[in-house]
């Protein structure tokens, strides 16, 4: 067993060393625990190890939830999903439109971020919720909020975004959420199939240059 398999495993171990005396109901009722706390265990450990093969600048990357004081980082992930990651893209012309809602409109504790060891941001995703009278591209339903995602270019490939995606989708589940939407650009192959992999679906095609797609929990 791994070193540093974190909260879960030493609260199972606290708790089997303080009920081993009291019969075979605990071991029954601790193995039960035990399976849910092994997966989510190695799940972070198995990442770890990921991010520590793949990233030629880092080792380690944390995850948390976003806050008040994030709103420009998500305006500057915003501007990377509108030109694809281009630093020097050119913008789209409803980029001010998209910016509105997609940032001005979005609630501060929607959202996950990452950063590296060095405390640099790799990137995040986050969703806003819309209703008939406003919302962004990817509305299908004001019960389903609309995602948005983006990495950073350098830390591209290190399979961060599916990341995100799990989370993000975890997080909602829990808190009652049926699912979420997106919008990807016609011309945006590369998204289209990740968005496909997780589970989004066509649910419309727009004369405007992109797909709505949705993905139900």
């Amino acid at each position: 067993m791994p070193a540093k398999l974190g909260v879960p495993v030493a609260a199972y171990w606290g708790i089997r060393r303080c009920a081993v005396s009291l019969g075979s109901f605990f071991d029954v009722a601790l193995a039960a625990l035990w399976a849910p706390m092994q997966r989510l265990a190695w799940q972070e450990y198995s990442f770890q190890l990921h991010c520590k093969g793949m990233s030629k600048t880092s080792n380690k990357f944390d995850f948390r939830a976003t806050n008040e004081r994030d709103v420009s980082y998500i305006a500057r992930l915003n501007f990377l999903t509108d030109t694809f990651g281009d630093e020097h893209g050119e913008l789209s012309k409803g980029f001010d439109q998209d910016t509105d809602f997609y940032v001005h409109s979005w609630k501060p504790e929607d959202g996950v971020i990452i950063f590296d060891q060095h405390f640099i941001p790799a990137g995040g995703i986050w969703w806003t919720w819309g209703d008939e009278q406003h919302h962004g591209r990817g509305f299908v339903d004001a019960a389903y909020p609309e995602i948005a995602i983006a990495v950073e270019a350098r830390f591209g490939g290190m399979g961060l975004a599916g990341e995100l995606f799990r989370r993000c989708f975890e997080r909602l589940e829990t808190e009652g959420v049926p699912g979420v939407s997106l919008c990807v650009s016609d011309d945006n192959d590369r998204a289209r199939n990740v968005y496909e992999r997780m589970g989004f679906e066509l649910v419309r095609q727009s004369d405007e240059g992109y797909q709505v797609m949705q993905k139900v929990f």
